[in-house]
């Protein structure tokens, strides 16, 4: 490892069914990619309620869990000196609020658009979105008093056109597309607290999920513009809406991955592992048929459950604008095949399903196989994967 020119890092993805961390070398030169040193993953105990305190301290243990097995089987048993820079937590919808926000200012006559001018709307808009949305909240994150923790700026256009530069340009309208969103103090007083008990002195940056994802799928696929983007991992089901190329607009319910596999496993009277395994013999159609039949009934209820609440979210996403024509999900590799299910299996608008209109691509570790290396062996996360090039690209920033 040239120390000179390469950089550890430490990701920490806090999704809402587990915490997720790998140890990325992430190196200067643009031709080389982020290598993944080390990874593990804690489940996030769930007990009935996820807004409930209960939730968020067993969230606080997966995350302490998670540094503490790379301490002691990682930078305690190298030969090297490992040196961590820099942490980035990523947190899943269920853990911050955000909002894809637009702002106008309309002048008389032509007025000369500067940074500071820009900066000002934008703190002003940043004022009312922490006073206003996030006090009416009953999200978790939204608990006391919350940090923003990122304000980007998606779009500017000057006199209904788009430009990627309007500083020092005279415009009598000009319109701001930027993303922001907030996390409650108070959890990011604790997961900062426990994180600086492991590494102490390091610099911590906090991102979402849900931008980075947005980030990282625009850059890996430049001509596509228009799309759906789904996180079904864990316990919620989040639906990102991309539009001309910029995030539009994004929703979630409580309706993850982890709720059909409980109730799998609570219906078949079996652990977790063994309703994952059943449901993969029965995609393979290797079940006797008796047991097929009662495992078609489960999925099919459940699958009616989530159609259910996916129907009322894509309804409301989808008011204004025309349905994509691509959609990109992340879920599990255990229970991908059948959450793919679910997407296609959906009707639009009672008629056609999401198989006929629409191109389902599943966001699997092949797509980042020529973007990310992993050393050692080490098992495969596509969420740290994507999160790993996200890195690559704010380094290059810098």
């Amino acid at each position: 490892m040239n120390t000179e020119k390469e950089k550890l890092n430490l990701i920490i993805d806090i999704g809402s069914g587990s915490v997720g961390v790998a140890v990325v070398s992430v190196c200067s030169s643009p031709s080389v990619i982020p290598e993944i040193l080390y990874t593990n993953r804690k489940e996030i105990k769930y007990y009935g309620g996820l807004n409930s305190r209960r939730f968020l301290f067993s969230m606080i243990s997966a995350f302490e869990e998670a540094l503490n097995d790379v301490q002691r089987n990682f930078i305690s048993v190298s030969i090297n000196i490992i040196d961590i820079k820099e942490a980035h937590c990523f947190f899943s919808s269920l853990w911050h609020i955000s909002q894809i926000r637009v702002l106008i200012n309309e002048n008389r006559k032509d007025t000369k658009i500067t940074k500071s001018l820009i900066e000002k709307m934008i703190e002003k808009e940043s004022e009312i979105f922490e006073t206003s949305t996030l006090k009416s909240s009953i999200n978790i994150s939204a608990e006391n008093n919350v940090q923003i923790i990122e304000k980007k700026i998606m779009q500017i256009k000057l006199n209904g056109y788009e430009t990627s530069e309007p500083y020092s340009k005279m415009a009598k309208t000009s319109e701001i597309n930027f993303f922001i969103s907030a996390v409650s103090k108070k959890v990011i007083e604790i997961l900062e607290e426990s994180f600086f008990r492991f590494f102490n002195n390091k610099t911590i940056q906090h991102h979402t999920f849900i931008n980075t994802a947005f980030v990282t799928l625009r850059d890996l696929n430049p001509t596509i513009n228009d799309y759906l983007f789904l996180d079904i991992s864990g316990e919620v089901t989040e639906i990102t809406i991309v539009k001309n190329g910029i995030l539009f607009d994004s929703i979630s319910f409580p309706f993850g991955k982890n709720s059909i596999v409980r109730k799998l496993s609570e219906v078949l009277g079996t652990n977790k592992e063994e309703a994952i395994s059943r449901v993969l013999l029965y995609k393979s159609n290797n079940l006797i048929k008796t047991k097929d039949s009662k495992i078609s009934k489960i999925i099919e209820d459940l699958m009616k459950e989530w159609h259910k609440m996916f129907d009322i979210s894509i309804k409301q996403l989808l008011s204004n604008i025309a349905l994509p024509q691509v959609i990109f999900f992340m879920s599990d590799d255990d229970i991908s095949q059948l959450i793919g299910d679910f997407i296609k299996l959906y009707k639009f608008d009672n008629i056609d399903t999401f198989e006929k209109l629409v191109n389902v691509k599943f966001v699997d570790n092949e797509i980042f196989d020529r973007y990310v290396k992993y050393s050692n062996q080490r098992e495969k996360d596509q969420f740290l994967s994507l999160e790993a090039v996200f890195l690559k690209k704010i380094r290059k920033l810098k």
